[in-house]
């Protein structure tokens, strides 16, 4: 049971620690240099670290992540593990993937409201509003009606034929997805049923879990713990109803948040 935002914070955290670690466990290839693929660093003087440090900076991280996951939250252990985990980043641009930015996000969230929890959980919701938003607005164009909605959804999951596409005239009806996920953005914001709201995105990432998951298509195995994550955030995040009080300085207190995510 969550009874508090303190609680309703430590929970997040436990919970993204946990995905992060499996995220991390999952897609170790992308964390050692002993791989096909190059290692593009940020900064060309980062070529001359030794691959031994790669590999030392994922160990470090993955134990970090389990005391965060098991110990009583400390703010020193947070900002130890962002701090190796943005240089490990730097050591590798393949390193930011999507989920990362949002991992780094919530933790740089937790470090520096760590007294502040109900700042946490806003901060949290207006991260999940950009994600929606940008999220259909990335779908809004034929690369994502042709790959996506029309190769990977009615072809190879639901067993659809080309023709049957065409004549039915069901490529442009992949649109409904982006739109809807603008308004599920928008409802976000202005609903003052959120929790009601954050049902219907979980019944998209439920949807895209069916579609790409082991059961479907099998396809992309690291989303699959995104997907999972993104599902428990949700839940926990808007657990409780909430209200934004005197949002206007609560905005330029946290300027900076907005200008990173939206």
């Amino acid at each position: 049971m969550i009874e508090s935002s303190s609680q309703q914070a430590n929970v997040l955290m436990r919970i993204i620690a946990l995905f992060w670690l499996v995220t991390k466990v999952w897609s170790y290839k992308a964390l050692i240099t002993d791989r096909f693929y190059p290692v593009i660093p940020a900064f060309d003087f980062f070529e001359y670290i030794p691959n031994y440090f790669h590999a030392l900076l994922f160990v470090i991280s993955l134990l970090l992540l389990l005391i965060i996951l098991f110990a009583k939250k400390n703010r020193g252990l947070l900002i130890s593990f962002f701090v190796i985990e943005l240089f490990s980043c730097m050591l590798d641009t393949v390193r930011w993937q999507p989920w990362e930015f949002m991992y780094l996000s919530v933790f740089l969230v937790f470090i520096i409201n760590f007294h502040k929890p109900k700042n946490i959980i806003v901060l949290i919701h207006l991260l999940l509003v950009s994600m929606c938003f940008f999220s259909g607005l990335h779908k809004l164009n034929r690369g994502f009606l042709s790959s996506v909605w029309m190769n990977t959804i009615l072809e190879a999951f639901m067993g659809f034929s080309r023709e049957t596409v065409l004549k039915y005239k069901l490529f442009f009806v992949g649109l409904v997805i982006p739109f809807f996920e603008i308004l599920l953005a928008g409802l976000l914001i202005f609903s003052k049923n959120k929790k009601r709201v954050s049902y219907f995105l979980i019944l998209i990432h439920l949807s895209i879990l069916m579609i790409l998951g082991p059961f479907g298509l099998g396809y992309n195995s690291i989303v699959w713990f995104w997907n999972l994550a993104i599902i428990f955030i949700l839940l926990i995040t808007y657990h409780k109803p909430f209200e934004i009080n005197n949002i206007k300085p609560f905005l330029l207190n946290h300027f900076y948040w907005l200008i990173l995510w939206f």
